[in-house]
């Protein structure tokens, strides 16, 4: 069973989702984060990654859990209409847990993603 709670305030360039994992056991964890057309991936050293856009627009991923946590690039697609493919990144977080676990996950836009530049500081720790 999979408890998520979203969190999102307009006056922050942030959501944080919290998956609350309940259960019995081992069980393989696979939580799939698809960035739009055009994304590149990057992967910070610890457990944080991003989308990166050629106009230097970012979203940051970070996670806080206690979980044993790998981050996978793997290859999508969008299709804006009938017939038609654009390929895109997809950052996918595996981990094996026992079951109850958490995991907080904050996404964060570091650059001019929108009409309104937000100052923010950004951590590539």
């Amino acid at each position: 069973m999979v408890y998520r709670h979203v969190d999102f305030r307009r006056d922050r360039p942030e959501i944080l989702v919290v998956d609350q994992l309940e259960g019995a056991r081992d069980h393989f964890v696979e939580v799939f984060f698809h960035g739009a057309v055009g994304a590149k991936t990057v992967k910070y050293l610890g457990s944080a990654v991003a989308f990166v856009w050629d106009d230097g627009s970012t979203v940051q991923i970070q996670v806080d859990t206690d979980a044993p946590l790998s981050w996978e690039e793997r290859g999508g697609w969008f299709s804006p209409s009938y017939g038609v493919k654009l390929p895109r990144p997809i950052w996918v977080a595996t981990a094996e847990v026992r079951l109850s676990k958490q995991f907080r996950w904050k996404l964060t836009a570091l650059g001019d993603l929108s009409e309104k530049e937000v100052p923010l500081k950004q951590s590539r720790s």
